[in-house]
């Protein structure tokens, strides 16, 4: 209890410089690397959507079975006693309970005012009711916490539905329903849609490896980015944001799924490698493209990361935000970490052996991995408001 009350003390907006560093990073980059960052203005209800305060009051036991596994002691797997524990201090960014009791009713009474638009989940993204185990929960619980503590059922329903509405304008469940999967792996960053494409300029992998508390780990390396090259081609910027929204829409829908597994509420982890990175990477295009991606990831996929860690940034970058990073709430700080060359000793203190290797992988390995699901067959409800008849208390 006095952790949760002391991340809603230290809830408030942290300045937008360091939101774009957890918010995607790759925003931040382009951004820092040009003289438009000193006039860059966003609302600041952007500022606290993805690191937002933890839940009040004790987690609720999951419904979904963990005897077997919970003595795991890998601190990389949500089922081992490392996931829970306080070690770095009541903020620990590894920290990610299931819903409280109080928020399994807001939650409830959320997906309640969303009843209207069942016939529309049950078309484009039907696992979202699935009795098994329905995600919508899981979102909803995502968008609840971004609200901060005295979010409301309203206000919860009013974010998860303005936000499919944004996934319908931008047809992103066309964009991923289509694609072809294995039953037990998800998809690689070039299973994406247009990842062929996209991949020949853009080096990153997806899901690759576990971070502590199960979270896994995704990595960017922006620096080696041919934005200049990709930006050239016919309809690049348009094929470009399709493949992020398609990213943006698999991440969120791998990672409800695996918290219904795992009995967490899992998110990434975002390594953001900057080396190489130059201003020939800055054009209007690019700023006009991450602009548009961060917008997308901040209002619409709420809470899908746990910490950011940059690697490889230059000495005066790191000095000046630090600066910044000082008078920041001690939960920001915490995850966010800005990192030189000699980065390896703290990953391989937060991360596993694959995620190490894959940071260190060539770009085809990383842009081809396809990361093992963890989807029992029987998982149920975690906030024990869906389960079973979920479907038929919305229609």
């Amino acid at each position: 209890m006095q952790h949760a009350e002391a991340d809603v003390a230290a809830s408030a907006d942290p300045p937008l410089l360091l939101k774009l560093f957890a918010d995607g990073g790759l925003f931040l980059f382009y951004t820092l690397c040009s003289a438009a960052l000193s006039v860059v203005r966003l609302p600041l209800s952007l500022v606290t959507r993805s690191f937002s305060s933890s839940p009040a009051g004790e987690p609720t036991p999951p419904t979904t079975p963990r005897a077997s596994r919970s003595s795991s002691s890998d601190p990389t797997s949500p089922w081992s006693p490392d996931a829970d524990a306080d070690d770095g201090g009541p903020h620990a960014w590894w920290r990610s309970p299931l819903a409280t009791s109080a928020e399994a009713d807001t939650v409830a009474a959320a997906a309640a005012l969303l009843a209207d638009l069942v016939p529309e989940m049950l078309e484009r993204h039907p696992q979202l009711l699935e009795p098994s185990g329905p995600l919508l929960e899981i979102q909803l619980l995502r968008h609840l916490r971004a609200l901060g503590p005295s979010g409301t059922a309203k206000q919860t329903a009013r974010g998860w539905r303005n936000a499919w509405e944004w996934k319908k304008a931008n047809r992103v469940h066309d964009l991923v329903n289509g694609l072809e999967r294995e039953e037990r792996r998800w998809l690689a960053a070039r299973d994406l849609p247009h990842g062929a494409w996209a991949t020949r300029h853009l080096r990153l992998g997806m899901r690759c490896g576990r971070a502590r508390g199960g979270h896994p780990v995704k990595v960017e390396r922006m620096g080696a980015y041919d934005t200049a090259a990709i930006l050239r081609e016919d309809n690049a910027e348009e094929r470009l944001r399709e493949y992020y929204y398609g990213l943006l829409e698999d991440q969120e829908r791998a990672l409800d799924a695996e918290s219904v597994a795992a009995g967490r509420l899992l998110r990434s982890f975002e390594v953001f490698d900057l080396l190489g990175a130059s201003t020939t990477q800055v054009t209007f295009a690019t700023f006009r493209f991450a602009q548009a991606v961060v917008v997308a990831f901040s209002q619409h996929y709420p809470e899908t990361t746990a910490r950011a860690v940059l690697l490889n940034v230059p000495p005066l970058m790191r000095r000046f935000v630090n600066l910044m990073n000082a008078v920041l709430p001690e939960r920001v700080r915490g995850r966010v970490a800005l990192l030189g060359a000699d980065y390896h000793d703290v990953l391989a203190a937060e991360l596993d052996a694959t995620a190490l290797e894959l940071v260190a992988a060539d770009h085809d390995t990383l842009a081809q991995y396809r990361s093992p699901r963890w989807l029992p067959p029987t998982a149920t409800s975690p906030t024990r408001r869906l389960s079973g008849e979920g479907r038929r208390e919305f229609s």
